[in-house]
């Protein structure tokens, strides 16, 4: 069943990322335009992805039955939900870029990336950039659930609580990824350039800020009347977060930038999960569109950057006000039919297959 509040979130997560990926098209109308003030949607989408998969990991891992065919059902569902959209866009990309239909670099183009391993432990860049973000989410989606199960196993004997081995492995992801960040970053002097692409962009950095969402989803599952009751506090905090982001400084060779930084946005947005997930429904043209975009989200993602944008920019060059708007207009038109025909007829079909196979 759909949450609506949630699906706020998520249609706030996609409409921040494409807004800010758009910007170069708009700036000859309208320079200048704050975009530093959208909530980093990105990350949004990273703690919703955890709050998803946690709250079907507990329920999951509480079963009497949990077991290695488990997490094989947990996997086929997961990969039946984000492979395909993934990979029809990789091909689309490698097609582009070879032919020089977009401005994708096609020499950066290797084997990794069909295994999400194109930023596993090292950067890289000039070809298909937004996939940094879905390599960090399937290697969680892998990672959680083999350390829980690995975690189960060894703890069995001892008769500890459930509720405690989760939050174990919760503490594993929370802890060791800035520790990691620390000792791997805290000598490197960066720019903002490669501060994005070093730390913000490598899969072995960035583990934690998924959890975050997995923490959300034990705290609701495990102490829901205090999930409940304390929506409206958790919800102060997360506007009080908002407003101090970046009090401690944004030098992207500060240890809060390299460490820090995304631990403080992930529980930024934790906060703000407990109130939007008590917003179960709605109606009128604003639900339903809300609920159209987060449902198109994900296909959103794949194609907006560099399957409309980078197409748009390599074959025509903005050099007018009125060029400059009727572009930002097009490529976003261009962009919500695209996405809502893969969804439609592409996405949603082989995402209804995993329970038939």
């Amino acid at each position: 069943m759909r949450i609506y509040g949630l699906d706020i979130l998520r249609s706030i997560a996609i409409l921040s990322v494409v807004l800010i990926h758009f910007a170069g098209v708009l700036d000859v109308a309208i320079p200048n335009i704050p975009y530093g003030y959208l909530i980093d949607g990105v990350e949004l989408f990273f703690v919703l992805s955890g709050f998803l998969i946690g709250s079907i990991l507990i329920k999951e891992y509480e079963k009497d039955s949990f077991n290695k065919e488990s997490l094989a059902v947990f996997w086929k569902r997961r990969w039946f939900r984000t492979l395909p959209n993934y990979y029809l866009i990789l091909i689309l990309n490698i097609v582009f870029a070879y032919f020089g239909i977009n401005n994708n670099d096609f020499s950066q183009f290797d084997w990794k990336f069909f295994l999400f391993l194109q930023n596993f432990d090292w950067h890289f860049g000039g070809f298909f950039w937004e996939s940094w973000s879905l390599a960090v989410e399937e290697w969680f989606y892998l990672l959680i659930p083999l350390v829980l199960f690995l975690a189960h196993i060894s703890l069995k004997r001892t008769k500890v609580k459930k509720q405690y081995v989760f939050l174990f492995v919760i503490l594993f992801f929370l802890i060791f990824p800035p520790i990691y960040r620390y000792f791997s970053l805290a000598e490197v002097n960066l720019d903002r350039f490669w501060w994005d692409t070093k730390a913000r962009k490598v899969v072995t950095f960035r583990l934690d800020t998924i959890v975050y969402g997995v923490l959300g989803a034990y705290i609701k599952y495990y102490y829901l009347n205090f999930w409940k009751k304390s929506r409206y506090s958790f919800l102060v905090l997360g506007c009080i977060l908002y407003w101090y982001n970046g009090y401690f400084g944004i030098d992207v060779n500060s240890i809060y930038m390299k460490v820090f930084h995304f631990q403080y946005i992930s529980l930024l947005v934790l906060f703000f999960i407990p109130f939007f997930d008590s917003i179960k429904t709605g109606k009128g043209i604003i639900y339903r569109s809300i609920t159209h975009i987060s449902k198109i989200s994900y296909s959103m993602y794949l194609v907006h950057a560099a399957l409309v944008v980078q197409v748009f920019t390599t074959h025509y060059k903005v050099e007018t006000k009125t060029e400059s708007i009727i572009g930002y207009l097009l490529i976003w038109t261009i962009t919500l039919i695209v996405s809502s025909l893969l969804y439609k007829y592409y996405e949603k079909p082989l995402t209804n297959l995993r329970d038939k196979v």
